[in-house]
């Protein structure tokens, strides 16, 4: 069977999403969707004291609607100075900050001195898959070529060039894709949903917060992350046992 997920690219995505990644056979970067500010697309959080703080790429203005996650232009480029002044201050007494933080940050940098937000996102997820031992194919949607304005039958295209069998989603997306179930079916698509509990871990002096971008664990444990992102995948959940819930 052949597992196909699609999700817009994340900016310094949480555990789930990179479990999300390592559950199926080819992993879809939905760039050619509408870029949203103030979206995943190009901020997560990390630690802060006493909250969580942000880490933002500015994209450029362009005053049109239709610009999308790939075409969206950086308008910063020294933004990886300030972010390594955040992750500095939060994790600099971190376990693992003296073992990861250079590759980390040069990564950082990497992703945020490309011209666009859809490269920045591809490489800083491509490094971190790396990282935790990820090794699933990654490619973009706006490469295949499938360019339909209805979001399910984009989706199904998208699972379909890929010679696709499953399409595996987040349970966020049911309450949308649960009635269209018999569209992918035309095609010769199973759906089922990615099922994913936090794990815990020790985030030292502070209260656990789940959720963050991945970088927390990365800087806080010192074990293999890639451990602890797969300990917290639970069973596939069929779309017809989602369905038999739904009110």
């Amino acid at each position: 069977m052949t597992d196909i997920a699609v999700m817009q690219p994340t900016f310094l995505p949480w555990l789930g999403y990179l479990d999300l990644v390592d559950r199926v056979d080819t992993f879809v970067l939905l760039d050619d969707v509408q870029f949203v500010r103030r979206s995943w697309q190009h901020r997560n959080r990390v630690a802060g004291d006493p909250e969580p703080r942000w880490l933002s790429v500015p994209v450029r203005s362009t005053g049109r609607d239709e610009t999308t996650i790939e075409s969206a232009e950086l308008s910063e480029p020294s933004i990886a100075d300030r972010h390594e002044g955040i992750l500095r201050s939060a994790y600099r007494d971190a376990p693992a900050w003296d073992a990861r933080s250079s590759t980390l940050l040069e990564l950082i940098r990497e992703g945020t001195g490309r011209d666009r937000l859809g490269d920045c996102n591809a490489t800083i997820l491509d490094g971190l898959a790396s990282e935790v031992g990820i090794e699933t194919p990654m490619v973009r949607s706006s490469s295949l070529g499938r360019r339909s304005t209805d979001r399910v039958q984009h989706l199904v295209d998208l699972v379909a060039a890929l010679d696709g069998v499953r399409y595996v989603s987040v349970t966020g997306s049911a309450d949308y894709l649960l009635p269209e179930r018999s569209r992918f079916a035309d095609a010769g698509i199973d759906v089922a949903f990615h099922d994913y509990e936090h794990p815990v871990y020790d985030q030292g002096d502070r209260a656990f917060t789940s959720h963050l971008s991945v970088v927390d664990a990365l800087l806080q444990v010192t074990d293999d992350v890639g451990d602890l992102i797969r300990s917290g995948r639970r069973a596939l959940r069929r779309a017809d046992e989602l369905a038999s819930v739904s009110p």
